[in-house]
């Protein structure tokens, strides 16, 4: 559509100059007087014109890149700038912005949106995952579980639904970090207020131990909340809240633990 519409363009531009040029030539017969000169800067501001008209009309995407990928059951549908997405059997991948990308691999109904300059958003491994994220620098990750999501919406921040199932993770805002793992049924959010870093890790806190449906909440700035297992106990049906900035809510290493703060 850029190509026509280029074309269009220069092609009116022609035409333009045509009838002007015809005008001066009639007017200048009817008088019986010479035709001044052209304005120097006008004919080179016309050429210039042409010429960036012409090298449009040639390679339409050359001025900027879209910076678009869609990938649907293992085919590309659109790639185009440095944006990338991959997509395996019944997935679905899309990547806007500068260096995002998306990946939907590994599993069944899979899918994986990232949108912003470096964004990454993945879905892998498991049935029914699905990965967003929208910010600069955002990563969203649901992988090796089924029924996991990972969703961010802000600058530098990431969630991870990870090595379990029904675990969501999610972030609301800049500089956060949530992490609902190991175990299965885990949630942990974040909603930051303002500018310091949060995070809220839910299911195991540390890589041994798993914890299932565990809850890590925090709302406010500066804060932590982390809720089931540690590194050497598990931990199931714990809760960690954080209200508030600059708190640490702590429920881990035992079962049906709660810490709500303030």
């Amino acid at each position: 559509m850029r190509h026509s519409k280029g074309i269009g363009r220069f092609g009116g531009l022609a035409l333009g100059l045509g009838i002007e040029a015809a005008l001066v030539a009639t007017a200048g017969t009817a008088a019986a007087e010479p035709v001044s000169p052209p304005d120097p800067n006008v004919a080179a501001s016309l050429d210039a014109a042409a010429a960036s008209l012409s090298s449009a009309a040639a390679d339409p995407f050359t001025a900027s890149d879209l910076n678009v990928a869609i990938s649907i059951d293992g085919m590309t549908l659109v790639h185009d700038g440095s944006a990338t997405a991959t997509s395996g059997t019944g997935d679905l991948a899309i990547a806007f912005g500068a260096d995002s990308q998306a990946i939907a691999t590994g599993g069944i109904l899979d899918s994986a949106f990232a949108d912003g300059v470096n964004s990454q958003a993945q879905a892998t491994g498991g049935i029914f995952d699905t990965a967003t994220a929208v910010g600069a620098n955002a990563s969203g990750d649901a992988f090796d579980g089924n029924l996991d999501s990972a969703t961010v919406l802000g600058n530098d921040s990431e969630a991870v639904a990870e090595f379990g199932n029904l675990d969501s993770a999610s972030v609301f805002g800049a500089n956060s970090d949530a992490f609902a793992n190991v175990g299965n049924g885990d949630f942990a959010s974040v909603v930051n207020t303002g500018s310091a870093e949060d995070l809220a890790i839910a299911g195991g806190t540390g890589t041994i131990a798993p914890g299932s449906f565990d809850i890590a909440d925090v709302f406010g700035t500066g804060s932590t909340a982390l809720a089931g297992s540690d590194t050497t106990t598990p931990g199931d049906f714990d809760l960690a809240a954080a209200l508030g900035d600059m708190l640490t809510a702590t429920a881990t290493g035992g079962s049906g633990l709660v810490d709500i703060l303030p």
